[in-house]
């Protein structure tokens, strides 16, 4: 049987050469709560004992600051100097960068916030309140049911989010995670979520939205860790059981993010979080916030002082797309081509088989070998790295052996398949 080969869209773009997460030098040991970036070189963390920290190379160096303000559970700039912090010691200001503080604050009732401007912000944990003067007055507009909330998130008036729980006292204490959502600036909150009433404990923990329209939290309901996702702005909520309680879960697109949490634990997923694979982050602290800004390019922190960073997405080896079933096999043309020094390959494969992906030169003598396992029907990326290769024209060959015999096949494509494409590494 002739075999005809479908095309496929390769929706790929360029990273840097780099290989999964790094750590970086934080040069404190206090556990680290929450990351901000301004750009790819301005960043800012906050963490235990008043820890701040600055950098403004990407994290090569990192400047520490002992702010004295307790401990801190959130940051928040608004440009490369001016910014707030928020945690045990309420809520303060900073114009230069953090090298002063002034409380605009005082209170532990103002651990996570948001400033949409220097005058107008919001702090939420058991209350809901609001100024227009930089926090030198404060408006109570809400208060919420006995319990406590994770996370804060600002998409505009309309669209405002808040993660925790609720606790009522029966029976040794009964707990309901929890999803809340506000349309008129906080003065009203409604519930989006909430789990089954159980015994201790169950709490949504991190929230983050693409738009206005998908969201995706992570959190725990009383044995089980879950990844919730909505797309219609939080009205109906999935949530699907996963294997380590998670702390911080980031999109960067609708279909790219990634959760990070217990025992260094690292998920990323390419299709909304129907799948995750796990990535390797060097480490077994305990993970806590995530912030990326863009597909590739981004910070985790955690406790024990750890940072990780990557510029690729944390992506390592190669990875599947979908678990989906394709109609045909297809090697794609990498993206980008020319490139310098990293690409990416994209294939997929109706059935199971043995599939090898390698790089020739352009006299034929085999360069690396990309991919040598036997792989499940799918499709698949893996990147490229020509770093240590002279410029000039490379050739890459898929090789999917599928025995003939195997009645779980595609009925449309039994047998071997090989295909050879063509790239130019330019330096």
């Amino acid at each position: 049987m002739k075999v005809i080969l479908l095309a496929i869209v390769c929706n790929v773009t360029l990273v840097l050469a780099q290989t999964g997460w790094i750590l970086q030098n934080s040069g404190t040991s206090n556990n680290l709560r929450d990351v901000q970036f301004m750009n790819s070189s301005t960043g800012f963390i906050s963490g235990d004992g008043g820890v701040f920290l600055v950098t403004t190379n990407g994290g090569i160096n990192w400047t520490l600051q002992q702010t004295g303000l307790g401990n801190l559970t959130d940051v928040h700039f608004l440009s490369g100097t001016f910014g707030f912090v928020s945690g045990d010691a309420g809520i303060s200001k900073s114009s230069n960068r953090g090298l002063d503080w002034n409380s605009v604050y005082f209170g532990n009732d103002g651990a996570f916030m948001h400033f949409v401007d220097q005058n107008t912000g919001y702090k939420i944990t058991y209350t809901f309140s609001k100024t227009t003067n930089g926090g030198a007055n404060w408006q109570q507009t809400f208060v919420f049911p006995p319990g406590g909330t994770t996370r804060l998130v600002y998409l505009n008036e309309s669209n405002m989010y808040c993660t925790g729980w609720d606790w009522v006292m029966m029976f040794g204490g009964l707990y309901s995670a929890k999803i809340y959502r506000s349309e008129n600036g906080g003065a009203n909150w409604s519930v989006q979520y909430s789990s089954a009433t159980d015994a201790c404990c169950s709490y949504v923990k991190d929230i983050n939205f693409q738009q206005t329209t998908d969201g995706f939290a992570v959190g725990h309901e009383r044995t089980a860790n879950y990844f919730y996702r909505s797309s219609n702005s939080g009205v109906n909520w999935s949530k699907t059981p996963i294997a380590i309680e998670m702390n911080s879960v980031y999109f960067a697109s609708v279909t790219k993010g990634w959760l990070a949490g217990l025992n260094g634990v690292i998920y990323y997923t390419t299709n909304s979080g129907a799948q995750f694979i796990s990535q390797s982050s060097g480490t077994s602290a305990q993970l806590n916030r995530i912030y990326m800004i863009n597909e590739f390019t981004g910070w985790i922190v955690g406790n024990s002082g750890v940072i990780l960073t990557t510029t690729n997405g944390g992506i390592t080896g190669f990875s599947v797309i979908t678990g989906e079933i394709p109609e045909d096999y297809s090697l794609c043309q990498n993206y980008p081509n020319p490139f310098n020094p990293m690409t990416k390959l994209k294939f997929q494969m109706p059935n199971s088989g043995f599939a090898e992906l390698t790089v020739f030169d352009a006299l034929g003598k085999e360069v690396k070998v990309l991919v040598n396992q036997q792989l499940s029907p799918g499709t698949y990326e893996v990147y490229f790295d020509g770093s240590d290769l002279p410029s000039g024209v490379y050739y890459y060959r898929l090789e999917v052996n599928t025995p003939r015999s195997d009645k779980s096949e595609h009925p449309s494509q039994k047998g071997n398949f090989t295909q050879t494409k063509k790239m130019v590494l330019i330096k």
